[in-house]
């Protein structure tokens, strides 16, 4: 704020007027301090001007601030002067001014200056312009000055304020930190209350800094406003310029744009000297800041050291307590340990001494070796156990550490909790600070805990080399006892050896005598006769006697070799004790003791419990152990290996004496059974070669016999074989035979073609099946001879080809062989003659079962074909009738859907009305209009039904017209009232009296009636005017030709019967029409089965002569006519039924539309009204406010006659109220009758329309008038119950009439007269003529009338409840308005003088 002065000089000096703005020196400034625009206008200055045209009256004055290329594209004025740029690019100041002067002058100029004399004329008015032009600059100079003479003392002010404003700032700040000089009350301070200081601190600052950009955007718009008045003054003074035209436009310009230049160098110099001290008193306070800064984190430094001591302080006195000194759980640890150890210890001790049992015989390294394994795992259970009480120890010892370090992590988490310092100081106060105390302890204890692991550890392996030493000593011995035994099984190997070279030199020689003896017995199984044979016998018995003698040298060489034994095993005992003495380290002397086996000096010189051998002088010391309980143990071990040594010498010379004399005993024992199995061997030569060969040659010559006799026995049975085939194939001939005669029999018990074939196919496929056979087994049997044969030719061959010599491995001799063969060839003689005879008979066999199976199946054959075609033409007269009862069946089934349809149709319309008479939860919902949807589908239904029954009255009956003395069997008339019945009673009895018969017999009489005879077919065929009567259908071809030629033929007759009925689609005519269709069939059928055939029939279903056969059939189709017609009953009397019951469903119809319409209209009505009242209930409550707030004005004070004004207004204001009152009224009633009268419209209207709907489709409602009766079969009465039904109707009145349907009549509609009573609305209603008038109808002008009259008395009940509301409110409002007449009079009262 110092440089305050210096700012105030710079800106008067600015301030002074243009002629001295004119005179600044040129900017120099930097360029972080330049703006992008004065960096632009400073490069602008250093580039050579350019002269550019602008129009008068539109000078830009940032125009000059950058060049013309450099403008942005959203300046105004740039792109009104481009398109000029490149025009005035290359001009020149002087030449180009030159040529746009006289550019409108003549070019010659010689001529008019002859003919036009000078004026000066132009020199004046240009000196003219001059001084004009001259004076409009010196006022554009003295305006600018002026107009800097107003800006300059706003930018004083505006200075002085921020001055101000900042002196406060920095004083506000010193008090704040005077409060943190001293540490004692900084201790005290939170960081939050810290930390809100530094924020006022900075608020404080922001405020400075807030202030400074405030002055600047005030100077700012300050210099803008100045720039905007510039721009004013200059626009101004170049229009007047371009007035004054002393210059030309271009020069005009030139002159602008320097005093442009001019004005914003002017401005561009304020705006860098504001932005000079603008920077200047933002570093000023960017000083200030880092100063407070600074100054304001050493205290908080300062605090946060104190309270770092702090903590500091309370840690050193937490490490000092007893609990961390001489801390009680590892002095329990270190007590257990020690107990546990010493046990261990104890426990290896005994161990280590078990290793005197290890001693020979039964010493072995492996078991040493478990001895040490079992030592050492002692060990390391020991050292196991030790690490595991350190890790305790050192357990605790870290939880100690970690105690101590949650103590000091909690102390820093306050120091942190408090801001005293970051995660990272923390951390690292800690780490300088705490950490070091704690590992102090640490390392004390940890040291005493190493010193009991060194201990541990020293004592461990001093025991592990005494263990060592100990083991290797004891290995040592069991290896060598180990070697000795190797070598005594080593000397026991070599003696088998010797033994196994003996034996195998004896069995060479063995070997030798045995191939001699068996080229003996060689010789003998190939001799051809018994000389030879005994004397190579008796060459094989020397040979057997040769080979007992080598079996006896066997005996002495083997025994000569095991005698050796002995001597063998001593050399390897003087070894082994050598080496034993070695490893001892035992003296000569001892050594000569040991032999000579004085025993009672090692006993006596044996040294007590706790005494080592090194004490005598026999036994040297060689290696020293470290504890003396080692040494004495090896000691002990010595004296018990010189011990076992001295009984070892009994042991083995004992052990290969036995050895000896076992091995002897077991060669003797071989040479033993070598003998016996060799002595029979001479007894088994002579049975296994000598016999066997004999048998042999006896064999050969049975063989031979044996196959000649095979060979004969085959031929034999292969003949016996060819006879039973014969013999069978007569068999199956006669079996065929009786297949093919009960196939016959069984023609007449066929019904139907099929039958027959099968029969036809049975038949063929037995023959075929017969001959087959026959084939098949010929030619099996030639197959099977010839295989036979052949392998009999085969065996003869293969049985010649087995007599091998014994060159090639056989047993044959050469003049053996020659004999057998020539047996052979008589064999293949034989077997050739049984062929030729065989295959001579088999030709002539096959022929003659052939010509049997033909001539049984041709007579079979011809009776079939009789059969087939009377079969043939019973199955076509039943397909007929089949047929035509499937045609009938369908039609019965086309009309029974058709009733169940409308049966379905008639229960959801019943459905429908309950669902919307009687709603329910179950229940789907239903709405009046979906039951009045259903009926017009039920009325197509009905339409469709009656149609196809066709028993609507008044319609013409079918096309068909049956016979007249049909009448017995036509329907009955259509309706049979009680008048009929009664007048037909009445002449039962006059007859009878008039015949004197009783009336029960009359009723006989009328029972046994005789019923006309005569058949109904008659109406299908015409009948003949004469009958001729035939006899025998074979005399009657004639006769049949003749009824031919009267019928016509088939063809024509069938298109006569089936003209009548081909448009009919009614049920009745549909069975006539297919009933005459298949009568036609039938007699055509009968007539080509009557003129094909000759003979009587075989089948006693068939008739001897056509006209029989058509009458049995004419009667067959004259029952189905009859039981189509009883159905056609049945089915008008459900028809009737159905329409009663839909008629019955209709009565509900009506009633539920109209109360449908009446519930809608109510609930319309209500919904209106209780807006309208709602609206009435509100303006209602409003006036009773309005008239409590009247009441309470109405005080005896307005009664003074200065408040008179003051009481008429308040009686105007009552008056308003009343009128609003009324008009509240008025408006209700209107608009509460208006709405009721309105929906009574509509009510009416839809109600019309509703019975204009019912009954337009009422009217096209079938009822039973509209269908025929049908037979009704009646309950027959009483004579007298007859007689007083008829005079209790001739009592009555009126006819009694049974029909539902009437005449159609005139139904009047509903008015609105019939609603709202009022003697203005028309009378005149309108009314709907129905085509009919059924119960229907009459439900529904009920069914209005009703619904009218429920809501007429609704509707006057709304009209009365008018009415008497408008009374009650007009009398309240008129007694209120008496109260207010007499209270208001009153107040006027009270201050009248009495």
């Amino acid at each position: 704020l110092e440089k305050v002065n210096s700012w105030e000089a710079v800106v008067s000096t600015q301030s002074t007027g243009v002629e001295t703005a004119t005179k600044l020196p040129e900017l120099k400034l930097h360029p972080k301090y330049r703006s992008n625009a004065e960096v632009k206008f400073m490069a602008t200055l250093e580039k050579p001007r350019q002269v550019s045209g602008i129009k008068a009256g539109k000078i830009p004055l940032v125009r000059t601030l950058s060049s013309t290329k450099t403008w942005p594209e959203g300046n105004p004025t740039a792109g009104k002067f481009l398109s000029e740029e490149e025009h005035y690019l290359d001009a020149e100041d002087e030449p180009y001014y030159a040529s746009k002067e006289v550019e409108r002058l003549d070019d010659n100029l010689g001529a008019y200056t002859r003919e036009q004399p000078q004026s000066d004329i132009i020199e004046r008015i240009t000196e003219s312009r001059h001084q004009r032009h001259k004076q409009a600059l010196e006022d554009l100079h003295e305006e600018l000055g002026h107009l800097n003479k107003a800006i300059d003392p706003q930018i004083f002010n505006h200075l002085d304020n921020t001055k101000e404003q900042i002196s406060w700032i920095l004083s506000e700040i010193q008090i704040l930190f005077s409060g943190i000089e001293k540490d004692v009350i900084l201790y005290t301070y939170p960081l939050k209350r810290l930390q809100m200081l530094w924020d006022d601190v900075v608020g404080l600052l922001q405020k400075r800094n807030t202030d400074i950009c405030s002055l600047s955007e005030k100077l700012t718009d300050t210099e803008r406003e100045r720039r905007d008045q510039i721009t004013e003054l200059f626009k101004q003074y170049s229009v007047l310029f371009h007035e004054i035209a002393y210059l030309s436009c271009d020069a005009i310009n030139v002159l602008m744009d320097g005093e442009l230049y001019s004005s914003n160098l002017l401005l561009l110099a304020n705006y860098n000297y504001y932005a000079n001290i603008i920077s200047q008193i933002k570093l000023e306070n960017v000083v200030k800041l880092r100063e407070l800064r600074g100054k304001w984190e050493e205290r908080l430094a300062t605090w946060r050291d104190l309270h770092i001591h702090d903590t500091r302080s309370k840690f050193i006195q937490f490490m000092g307590t007893p609990a961390i000194v001489s801390c009680p759980d590892l002095a329990a640890v270190y007590e257990q340990m020690k107990c546990e150890m010493k046990g261990l210890l104890e426990r290896r001790l005994n161990k280590v001494r078990t290793i005197s049992s290890l001693k020979p015989p039964s010493i072995t390294c492996s078991a040493v070796s478990h001895w040490y394994e079992d030592v050492c795992s002692l060990s390391l259970t020991l050292e196991n156990t030790n690490s595991r009480y350190l890790a305790k120890l050192a357990a605790i010892e870290e939880k100690v550490v970690a105690d101590c370090g949650f103590v000091a992590d909690k102390m820093l988490l306050a120091l942190k909790e408090e801001g005293v310092c970051s995660d990272e100081e923390g951390e690292e106060l800690k780490q300088e600070e705490l950490v070091p105390l704690i590992e102090a302890w640490h390392a004390v204890n940890r040291d005493k805990a190493r010193a009991t692991e060194r201990e541990f550890t020293e004592a461990a392996a001093q025991f592990n080399a005494n263990l060592h030493i100990l083991y290797d000593f004891q290995t040592k011995g069991a290896k060598i006892w180990m070697d000795y035994k190797k070598a005594v099984n080593s000397k026991n190997n070599e003696l088998s050896a010797m033994m196994k070279s003996c034996r195998q030199k004896h069995d060479d020689i063995n070997q030798g005598l045995e191939s001699a003896l068996d080229m003996e017995m060689d010789r003998m199984r190939q001799d051809t006769n018994e000389q030879d044979l005994k004397r190579n016998l008796d060459r094989s018995v020397e040979a057997l006697k040769e080979i007992a003698g080598a079996y006896d040298n066997f005996k002495t060489d083997m025994s000569d070799v095991i005698k050796h034994y002995p001597g063998m095993v001593l050399v390897e005992l003087e070894k082994f004790a050598s080496e034993v003495r070695a490893h001892l380290g035992c003296t000569e002397e001892r050594k000569e003791e040991a032999i000579e086996g004085d025993d009672t000096t090692l006993s006596d010189s044996k040294p007590d419990e706790g005494t080592f051998l090194t004490e005598t002088p026999q036994v040297a010391q060689q290696v020293a152990y470290s504890d003396e309980k080692f040494s004495a143990l090896q000691q002990v071990l010595v004296q018990i290996y010189l011990d076992h040594l001295d009984s070892l010498k009994v042991e083995v010379e004992e052990d290969s004496a036995q050895n000896v004399e076992e091995k002897l005993s077991e060669i003797k024992s071989e040479v033993e059974l070598r003998h016996h199995i060799h002595a029979p061997r001479a007894m088994r030569m002579r049975m296994d070669i000598f016999n066997v060969r004999v048998n042999e040659l006896k064999n050969h010559d049975e063989r031979v016999k044996q196959h000649a006799a095979g060979i004969a026995l085959e031929i034999s049975t292969l003949r016996g074989e060819f006879k039973d085939l014969g013999n069978e194939h007569t068999g199956k001939g006669r079996e065929f035979k009786d297949l093919v005669d009960d196939c016959e029999n069984a023609l007449p018990s066929f019904e139907k073609t099929a039958h027959l074939n099968s029969l036809q196919t049975k038949v063929t496929a037995a023959y075929e099946e017969h001959m087959n056979q026959i084939k098949f087994e010929l030619s099996t049997f030639r197959n099977k001879m010839e295989e036979k044969l052949n392998d009999l030719r085969e065996s003869n061959q293969h049985f010649g080809l087995a007599f091998k010599p014994f060159a090639e491995g056989g047993n044959f001799g050469p003049d053996e062989i020659e004999k057998y063969r020539k047996k052979l060839e008589k064999c293949n003689l034989k077997i050739d003659n049984c062929e030729t005879y065989i295959l001579t008979e088999l030709d002539g066999m096959e022929s003659k079962c052939l010509d049997a199976a033909v001539e049984i199946t041709n007579n079979f054959e011809i009776k079939l074909s009789m059969h087939q075609l009377d079969v043939a033409f019973l199955e076509k007269v039943n397909s007929w009738m089949s047929n035509c009862q499937v045609r009938i069946k369908t039609e019965v089934a086309a009309c029974n859907m058709m009733s169940k349809k409308l049966k379905s149709s008639i229960e959801v319309l019943r459905k429908l009305i309950d669902s919307c008479a009687r709603p329910h939860p179950d229940k789907p919902t239903v709405v009046p209009e979906e039951v009045l949807a259903a009926i017009p589908s039920i009325y197509q239904l009905f339409q469709e039904r009656i149609s196809y029954l066709d028993c609507a009255k008044n319609t013409p009956a079918a096309t068909v017209k049956i016979a007249q003395d049909m009448s017995d069997i036509a329907s009955i008339p259509d309706s049979q009232d009680l008048h009929s019945a009664v007048s037909i009673t009445r002449n039962i009895l006059q007859l009878a009296r008039k015949s004197k018969v009783p009336i029960q017999e009359v009723e006989s009489l009328e029972k046994k009636k005789p019923v006309p005879q005569e058949n109904f077919y008659d109406w299908f065929i015409a009948k003949e005017q004469k009958e001729k009567v035939v006899t025998k259908r074979g005399k009657s071809r004639s006769d049949t030709a003749d009824r031919s030629k009267r019928l016509g033929s088939a063809s024509s007759r069938s298109s006569m019967m089936s003209v009548v009925l081909t448009e009919v689609q009614s049920f009745l005519p549909i069975i006539k029409k297919i009933l005459q269709e298949t009568q036609g069939a039938l007699f055509v059928s009968s007539e080509a089965y009557y003129a094909q055939y000759q003979g009587p029939p075989l089948r006693a279903q068939i008739s001897e002569n056509l006209e029989t056969c058509m009458e049995g059939l004419n009667k067959r189709l004259n029952n189905y006519y009859l039981q189509a017609e009883e159905y056609f009953n049945k089915c008008i009397q459900e028809l009737r039924e159905q329409l009663t019951d839909v008629l019955s469903l209709h009565t509900e119809v009506p009633r539920l539309l109209f109360s449908e319409i009446l519930e809608k209209y109510v609930t319309e009505v209500s919904q209106k009204t209780a807006i309208i009242k709602h609206q009435f209930d509100q303006n209602k409550a409003k006036i009773g406010d309005l008239r409590e707030t009247n009441k309470a004005q109405l005080k005896p004070i307005l009664g003074h006659p200065n408040n008179e004004v003051d009481l008429n207004n308040l009686c105007r204001k009552e008056e308003d109220r009343m009128i609003r009152s009324g008009d509240v009224l008025n408006e209700f009633v209107n608009e509460m009758r208006n709405t009721e009268t309105a929906l009574a419209k509509e009510f009416v209207e839809s109600v019309n329309e509703c019975v204009q709907r019912l009954l337009t489709l009422f009217d096209q409602l079938i009822t039973t008038d509209d269908v025929i009766l049908g037979k009704v079969t009646e309950k027959k009465l009483p004579v007298a119950t007859l007689l007083k039904k008829e005079l209790r109707a001739n009592l009555e009145s009126e006819v009694l009439t049974t029909g539902l349907s009437k005449g159609g009549q005139q139904i009047r509609l509903l008015n609105m007269s019939d609603i709202s009573h009022d003697s203005n609305s028309s009378s005149k209603a309108a009314s709907v003529t129905t085509a009919k008038h059924t119960p229907v109808h009459e439900e529904t002008v009920s069914s209005k009338n009703d619904v009218s009259e429920e809501y007429r008395n609704r509707f006057g009940l709304v009209m009365e409840q008018l009415d008497l509301i408008s009374s009650q409110w007009v009398s309240s409002e008129e007694k209120w308005k008496r109260q207010w007449v007499s209270s208001v009079q009153h107040v006027r009262n009270l201050y009248k003088p009495s």
